[in-house]
């Protein structure tokens, strides 16, 4: 059982597109979260633009990252 305290955030990074899918079912059926709008950011303004050192060089390679993000009810 996971605990968040209402209105906290949770949010979903992955370049696994298979474990996003997965993990946004589950998800979605947690009645006490709400999906958030996410959309993909723009084009990085300069290398040190990224989350982590893995979204820099998954981006550079030109794979794609999943985000997804929910507030607590």
């Amino acid at each position: 059982m996971a605990v968040c305290c209402a209105e906290g955030h949770l949010y979903l990074v992955t370049d696994v597109e298979e474990y996003f899918h997965v993990m946004t079912q589950l998800l979605a059926e947690q009645t006490a979260l709400a999906s958030l709008p996410t959309p993909e950011p723009g084009t990085p303004a300069h290398d040190l633009d990224y989350l982590t050192n893995f979204e820099r060089k998954f981006r550079k390679e030109g794979r794609p990252i999943y985000r997804a993000a929910y507030v607590a009810e």
